[in-house]
């Protein structure tokens, strides 16, 4: 029975019609045996396209400096009260893996569970039967249009976290600065507490930003990250009624970021910087290396990043392409996870895709077409000179990668420590 689902799931595409009323059935009839009881727990959820999971973690971190039980689901870790639970490539669990999570909680006398929420989750029904107390956004771009296939698909499936997924007397959490988040600010009326990303400067140590005329500091880099901050906060005040929103942003500024995502990996000697991030889209290249750039100044910024192959929405390479083009000094195109792609041909496209944008915005980024990731990371580390910034991108915290069906061993942060001792 097992090889026969394995083989469907391989013929029939995941976004089938036919796969999907399998998958939601299968949600329904999980919640009519087992039902859900979260009367005794609050709980968060936290979609976007990009920023989820640090959004996710700030959150419990917020809470376990305030002495706040907690249990937190995001696409880095599962983990009770700071303790790991466990790890996985998926962003929303199993509506199955999330009862479990429950139980776990509710044995803790967990009073608050965050839970990152993915559009596949959304649409799939693999929430089913929960209700958040508070629902957090932090913005919609051009993603997962493989499975939607339409950009109003897409954003109509995160829309259900605020209207399906949100009890009656919810609080929604919403970006001032994205197209969605402003539209349902008006649909929401009450229900909505609206913020704009507040300003911010970045430098070495990491980014000080303004919120209602006091300043915060967060060691990380990025002003996206102070966005993510401040949503963050506001997520836990307003669930949380004791803990102020300048209480929430204090604490913060121990926050040293998740793994894999604007990770710094470097040794005593290494005489430029290196970072590890997850950046799959347009917005997020250019929010990275925009960022890098402020740190780098007139220094050279390498990039070596891929595609994902298989399934996966191809539509967004020529946006992640464009923002390496318009930010990067050198890019090396390498594999990520193809999958059963043909990771030549994603290489090729990557690759014309950035000559493209140079020419068309006048840009002159260097480009290199390495196969081997190792190799590819290699060649990056042994250009780079003095106050360079090396980005590997792509594969964040991973620890396999799938290629030709078959899951190896990869970590980049191991990888390029490796590579960085051999200079």
């Amino acid at each position: 029975m097992k090889k026969l689902l394995k083989y469907l799931r391989k013929v029939i595409p995941h976004n089938s019609p036919i796969r999907l009323w399998y998958t939601r059935s299968l949600q329904v009839y999980a919640h009519i045996t087992k039902p859900i009881d979260t009367t005794d727990i609050k709980l968060i959820g936290v979609t976007g396209t990009d920023g989820k999971t640090t959004t996710v973690e700030m959150i419990a971190h917020i809470l376990q400096e305030h002495g706040v039980k907690y249990l937190s689901s995001s696409s880095y870790e599962s983990k009770l009260n700071n303790k790991h639970l466990a790890m996985s490539k998926r962003t929303t669990p199993s509506l199955s893996t999330l009862k479990e999570l429950i139980k776990q909680a509710k044995a803790k006398q967990v009073e608050v569970m965050v839970i990152e929420v993915s559009s596949h989750s959304l649409a799939q029904w693999r929430l089913f039967g929960i209700k958040f107390d508070t629902a957090v956004l932090t913005h919609i771009t051009h993603e997962h249009l493989n499975f939607h296939k339409t950009k109003a698909n897409y954003i109509k499936a995160k829309k259900l976290l605020f209207t399906k997924y949100l009890k009656k007397h919810g609080k929604a959490i919403l970006n001032k600065s994205d197209e969605s988040g402003v539209k349902w600010i008006q649909e929401l009326g009450k229900r909505a507490i609206a913020y704009t990303p507040p300003s911010s400067k970045v430098n070495t140590f990491g980014t000080t930003f303004k919120y209602d005329d006091s300043q915060y500091f967060l060691p990380m880099l990025g002003a996206y990250n102070a966005t993510n901050a401040l949503s963050a906060a506001l997520a836990v005040s307003e669930t949380l009624n004791d803990i102020s929103i300048e209480s929430a942003l204090l604490s913060l500024k121990d926050f040293k970021g998740v793994p894999g995502r604007m990770q710094m990996v470097t040794t005593p000697n290494s005489p430029f910087t290196v970072f590890v991030d997850f950046a799959l889209t347009r917005r997020a290249m250019a929010s990275t290396l925009s960022a890098l750039r402020d740190v780098a100044g007139q220094n050279k910024i390498f990039v070596v990043f891929g595609a994902t192959g298989g399934q996966h929405d191809t539509t967004v390479r020529p946006g992640l392409a464009e923002s390496v083009s318009s930010w990067a000094d050198v890019a090396i195109v390498t594999d990520d996870e193809p999958y059963d792609g043909d990771p030549a041909e994603i290489r090729q496209e990557l690759e014309q895709f950035i000559k493209t944008s140079n020419k068309k915005n006048n840009k002159n980024t260097e480009v290199f077409n390495i196969a081997d990731r190792r190799e590819a990371i290699r060649t990056a580390l042994h250009k780079a000179k003095s106050g360079d910034i090396v980005l590997v991108s792509g594969m964040g915290h991973y620890t396999s990668r799938t290629v030709n069906g078959n899951e190896v061993p990869w970590n980049d942060a191991a990888v390029i420590t490796e590579e960085l001792q051999k200079l």
